[in-house]
């Protein structure tokens, strides 16, 4: 709580009117206040956490989006509740007692003032008087004066006038205290009266309805993000802890690489030095300055002979270069590694940031396993799991006919739940489908690659989502579908 809205609420204390509304908004300040404290604590505590799990969530897209959308339910929620709050003000606001007790607020702020013009007279009266009264109780030139009766008197009486002109003082300034608290009160009376007057009814019932409609809805949104986003934080969590294992050991490459790198540096810098000393070594001019050199050469190198330092540091140059190579082959290994891995990641983060609301399946693209025509044996299966989350519609040419050796009719029933179209040709199959896909939200399941209709948005968009039938399995990876198979066909 701050100072202003503290002393503010004493004043209306003080002045012993203050409404239940000035009350109620004062608490609504102040919680508010609170309550916003007690978020940014929390949020704050809670960006505290270790830095590798904030660069894990990084990579999961609806992180950011989940936040925004958490944030602005809860405004929605706010607001809601400060309409609530101001319609059950408006209700409770009784505005002939509030009139009531301005006007007697009014009439009790007129007395007061003609008190303090009353007190402010006396006290004025009482301030020419004392200059005589203390000029009375001084010693004065005359000894005799110093102790007589009449300077006792004198004292006396100054005394009792300047406890007089105290108490004076005390009441004024209560008065003027009284004065501002009733002043203050008085004001906010006719503030709560004006606002009530000017309140919109209608346009708060209307804001309202509103949010009570749309509040439920952004509840059903967040929890289906908040879901969303589990489920892609389920996925990432392996990829994330391979990354994070593989940037470890790269890191630990990338060291030893130099620590490598140096050594044949100073192996290098070391042949130099030994090459320089053994020239000097073969053109001295005497024993003993060869004695000195090699002297000099154990003391820096350790053998006394640059030759050996020589092969030694040469050998150890080969090695150092050999160990490089090899560990450089490793670092290119791990960083493809990381590449994959970090594919993989993005991969995951654009399919969780796919909205899809329906599907339209390339129904005879998905009755072949390769070049073997398998019938409905993984269509069946798959769409049976899609219905679950989407709205399904399967789109067969019109050679699905003879090759099942059926009609629409059984077509539709081998496939409930889902919209079965047959169409007249392969060519206006592919064209139905992909044109029926205008929506964003609506995604394309086929292995065809539609070269000749990258014009379309479907395609141009990269809304068409590739499947795998393998081993009895048809896999969706996109969607997160592996559903088994059995089929007849042999």
């Amino acid at each position: 709580m701050d100072q202003t809205d503290e002393h503010q609420f004493r004043v209306e204390i003080v002045g012993g009117l203050a409404t239940v509304g000035s009350q109620r908004r004062w608490l609504r300040r102040v919680g508010t206040k609170c309550q916003s404290s007690s978020l940014l604590s929390d949020r704050w505590h809670g960006q505290l956490g270790s830095s590798a799990e904030e660069v894990w969530l990084s990579h999961n897209p609806l992180e950011h989006e989940l936040e925004s959308l958490t944030r602005h339910l809860d405004s929605l929620r706010s607001h809601r509740e400060t309409i609530l709050s101001d319609l059950d003000w408006y209700d409770r606001f009784d505005t002939r007692q509030t009139e009531k007790d301005a006007l007697r607020l009014s009439d009790g702020l007129v007395a007061i003032q003609e008190q303090l013009t009353a007190i402010k007279s006396e006290w004025d009266r009482a301030s020419e008087r004392t200059p005589g009264l203390i000029k009375k109780a001084r010693l004065g030139w005359n000894p005799s004066y110093w102790m007589s009766d009449s300077r006792r008197s004198a004292r006396s009486h100054l005394r009792e006038h300047l406890q007089s002109v105290a108490l004076l003082n005390a009441q004024l300034d209560a008065l003027k205290l009284t004065e501002k608290t009733s002043g203050r009160a008085l004001d906010l009376l006719y503030h709560d009266l004006k606002e009530h007057k000017q309140f919109n009814l209608g346009a708060a019932q209307s804001k309202l309805a509103a949010l009570e409609s749309e509040i439920p809805l952004r509840e059903l949104e967040d929890e289906h993000l908040a879901l969303r986003k589990t489920e892609v934080d389920r996925q990432l969590h392996e990829p994330r802890k391979s990354l994070a294992l593989l940037e470890s050991k790269l890191e630990d490459l990338k060291n030893e690489e130099w620590e490598l790198q140096r050594r044949i540096d100073d192996s290098e810098r070391d042949v130099s030095e030994a090459k320089r000393l053994d020239g000097r070594i073969s053109h001295a001019s005497n024993s003993c300055e060869r004695a000195i050199l090699h002297e000099e050469c154990s003391d820096r190198f350790g053998p006394s002979s640059p030759r050996a330092v020589i092969r030694d540091r040469s050998a150890a140059i080969r090695r150092g270069r050999t160990s490089l190579q090899h560990t450089m082959r490793r670092t290119a290994g791990v960083e493809r590694d990381i590449s994959k891995v970090e594919r993989r990641i993005h991969e995951v983060a654009i399919r969780a940031s796919r909205i899809i609301r329906a599907l339209i399946i390339d129904g005879n693209n998905l009755c072949y396993e390769r070049d073997r025509f398998i019938g409905l044996s993984a269509l069946r299966p798959l769409c049976q799991r899609l219905a679950e989350s989407y709205d399904l519609t399967v789109v067969f040419d019109a050679s699905i006919r003879r090759l099942m050796r059926t009609s629409d009719g059984a077509l539709r029933k081998e496939l409930p739940r889902t919209n079965v179209h047959v169409v007249s040709s392969r060519g206006k199959a592919d064209e139905t489908l992909l044109h029926a896909a205008r929506d964003h939200f609506v995604f394309v399941l086929s292995n065809d690659r539609f070269a000749e209709y990258r014009d379309l948005a479907v395609v141009a968009d990269g809304r068409v989502i590739r499947h795998e039938i393998l081993n009895g399995h048809i896999m969706v990876h996109d969607l997160s579908v592996d559903e088994p198979f059995f089929t007849p066909f042999e």
